[in-house]
């Protein structure tokens, strides 16, 4: 039997009740996980919880107690027990619902990062500590964050809800944006919107990006070469279908963070209906030159394809060379598109902080 409803004694509830509310999370989070038991001081994400398990939790958490968190509370609050207090104080404000906290403090400009394809930015967990002490870090999740939620739009959209996430944190600039893979789409109209409004913003650091931006607005770009499985994702709608779930099965294995994926069908088609909204998405977008700082840290395979893109007169009629209006840098890092985000890999963190470092000066 789910626990009572939260009063607005709640805060000074006996132990009794918070053990009782900790038990019953425990059960939740368990069932989530596809786990016999859970721990009340065992981490989430240490267990292999990531954005749908957290969606689960929160979902549980709403029908039972009637309080609807954010998914990221679950960052602030990892284990079961600590879940629990901050439910019975409702002490900590909450973030916007698209916001991933990495790490809060500090008081350097904040970097936020939009996420890749799939739209999971838990990977940006793995910055934290990682890329100076005193920068806070925000991952950005692409919605829906719910099942009763609108789907994934266009790129404009999102675009506009992300800033007003980050808004929600940060009102005023400068913005440091960093992305990952294809969210570059993404942070390329947030870029563009902040700067309209206003807005400074030093750069946007693009973290392996598609190799040309024409691949994701009808652009074709040889790849007879890649055996990769990377840059298969632009096919026909099956064919996408197929090599995104087989991305994100993938990124299971090789990513702790990733493995509730293995364990719930559900989960797994979720995410990839996620990433398929997303490439529609993308595909509809049609960027504008920008005249900004654009820094990209690119894997060799990622370099590779972009010397292949603009041996084709098409390509270059609507790739990079086209779009980079303003001051552009490379950071070319060792390795493929994939290897790059292994969870244990310092290459991503230490070039996110050189390029930080190269904004500063």
């Amino acid at each position: 039997m789910p626990p009572m409803a939260m009063t607005a004694t709640s805060a000074a509830a006996p132990t009794r009740e918070a053990d009782t509310l900790t038990d019953w999370l425990c059960s939740q989070l368990a069932a989530a996980l596809g786990y016999e038991t859970v721990g009340s001081d065992d981490d989430f994400f240490e267990l292999g919880g990531d954005s749908v398990a957290a969606v689960a939790l929160m979902t549980a958490i709403a029908s039972c107690r009637g309080v609807d968190l954010p998914i990221s509370t679950i960052a602030r609050h990892p284990t079961m027990a600590a879940l629990a207090r901050h439910l019975l104080a409702q002490s900590a404000p909450a973030l916007h619902a698209l916001l991933l906290p990495v790490d809060e403090g500090g008081d350097a400009t904040p970097l936020f990062m939009v996420h890749g394809l799939t739209g999971q930015s838990f990977s940006a967990r793995w910055l934290k500590d990682r890329i100076g002490p005193r920068r806070p870090i925000y991952g950005l999740q692409a919605a829906p964050q719910r099942p009763d939620e609108a789907p994934v739009r266009s790129v404009e959209e999102l675009a506009q809800d992300y800033i007003d996430a980050i808004r929600s944190v940060r009102p005023r600039g400068p913005y440091a944006i960093a992305s990952t893979c294809a969210g570059v789409l993404i942070a390329w109209e947030m870029v563009q919107r902040l700067r309209a409004a206003g807005e400074t913003v030093p750069a946007l650091i693009a973290v392996d990006p598609p190799s040309s931006i024409g691949d994701f607005i009808g652009g074709l770009v040889d790849r007879s070469e890649d055996v990769s499985g990377d840059a298969r994702l632009l096919g026909d709608d099956a064919t996408f279908r197929n090599q995104a779930r087989e991305t994100i099965v993938l990124n299971t294995v090789q990513h702790d963070d990733f493995a509730w994926l293995r364990r719930d069908p559900v989960a797994l088609e979720s995410a990839v209906q996620t990433a398929i909204a997303l490439r529609t998405a993308f595909l509809a977008y049609r960027p504008q030159p920008y005249d900004g700082m654009v820094v990209m840290i690119c894997s060799r395979q990622a370099m590779h394809y972009m010397r292949k893109a603009q041996e084709r007169k098409e390509q270059r009629e609507i790739g990079w060379s086209k779009l980079l209006r303003g001051p552009s840098h490379i950071f070319p890092l060792k390795g493929s598109h994939r290897g790059l985000f292994q969870k244990d890999n310092p290459a991503v963190p230490d070039a996110v902080r050189n390029a930080l470092k190269f904004l500063e000066t």
